[in-house]
């Protein structure tokens, strides 16, 4: 009996100690966070105090209904009075730092395409200003699907994470009803050309335009006959993809033309290669027969956010419209 003591009081040892590291667990679990619900890179607290340094980062901010807008840049616009009272910064691309400083904002967000510019500027002015405190953050709005993922950035940065995804599915539904409406009707081959002082280039399924399209499951050239990472690649007016082409979509850089009627906003330098695209155009549009549509570049590529549903049902019925 003496032999099976000290077994005995092991025993009993080994369950005590069981019993205590259960109880150790239990606590943790009851009141230390699972390691998978940690709190992302993009929570904040609950209400930022928040500039918009962008247009287009107002335009999302402005359907998600977030109402700790502190202040915005002067070349942004608002049909809603909260929104349009702001007060303003200075331009996009060059706000002014003493008066971001005074309304000491938690976060500044601004377009990617801002990014070196808008970084240069606190950097430079850091040690003056003191602004490492602000965070600044940038939201990519260059196709379809960077739209809808920083739309969801944006809110989940500002704690609205449920008015953001009410937005994505919005502008879902409208993608997904034009498709159901034009499914079974041939595509023609659109051809997407951004005319610029550099030149006229030819845009891809990544381009803005291109990758709306391509969300309809409309067809785009050069994509239906070879591959590009690129946005826009420079095209030669009378290359294949242009034979190739059913349908023309042009975009003309700002303050330029109207339509293609000729009729100039401004005399430069490279307004003879306009001249001369119109003509190309023109000939292509008499011999094809091949319909030509032109817009504002910053007409249709400022259509951020629940707008881009606009800009889907435009470029759906006029791809669909000879059908």
């Amino acid at each position: 009996m003496k032999a099976v003591r000290p077994y005995l009081i092991t025993l009993l040892s080994f369950i005590f100690l069981l019993l205590i590291a259960f109880l150790v667990l239990d606590y943790f679990d009851l009141f230390m966070p699972d390691r998978f619900d940690l709190p992302n890179k993009y929570v904040r607290k609950n209400s930022p105090l928040v500039v918009a340094g962008a247009n287009s980062v107002l335009k999302v901010l402005e359907d998600i209904a977030y109402k700790n807008v502190i202040a915005k840049s002067s070349d942004s616009n608002s049909e809603d009075d909260y929104y349009k009272n702001l007060a303003e910064i200075g331009s996009s691309t060059n706000p002014k730092i003493t008066l971001i400083k005074k309304i000491e904002p938690d976060i500044y967000l601004s377009d990617l395409n801002l990014k070196n510019k808008i970084d240069f500027l606190f950097e430079k002015n850091n040690s003056a200003y003191s602004l490492n405190h602000i965070e600044r953050q940038y939201f990519d709005f260059s196709t379809y699907e960077n739209c809808l993922s920083s739309i969801a950035e944006i809110g989940a940065l500002t704690n609205n994470e449920k008015a953001a995804m009410q937005v994505i599915q919005t502008i879902e539904a409208k993608i997904l009803e034009l498709r159901r409406k034009n499914y079974g009707r041939p595509s023609p081959s659109v051809l997407v050309l951004l005319h610029t002082k550099v030149g006229t280039f030819v845009g891809t399924k990544n381009s803005f335009v291109g990758s709306i399209l391509n969300a309809l499951n409309i067809k785009t050239i050069p994509d239906s006959v070879r591959y590009s990472d690129k946005p826009y690649e420079l095209i030669n007016l009378k290359s294949r993809f242009t034979e190739k082409a059913d349908l023309l979509i042009v975009l003309f850089d700002d303050d330029f033309y109207d339509s293609f009627t000729g009729d100039y906003k401004s005399y430069n330098a490279w307004k003879n290669n306009a001249a001369l695209l119109i003509r190309e155009l023109n000939l292509l549009q008499k011999k094809r027969k091949c319909p030509v549509y032109s817009f504002e570049r910053s007409k249709i590529e400022g259509c951020i956010s629940l707008k881009l549903s606009t800009v889907a049902e435009k470029l759906a019925d006029i791809v669909y419209i000879e059908k």
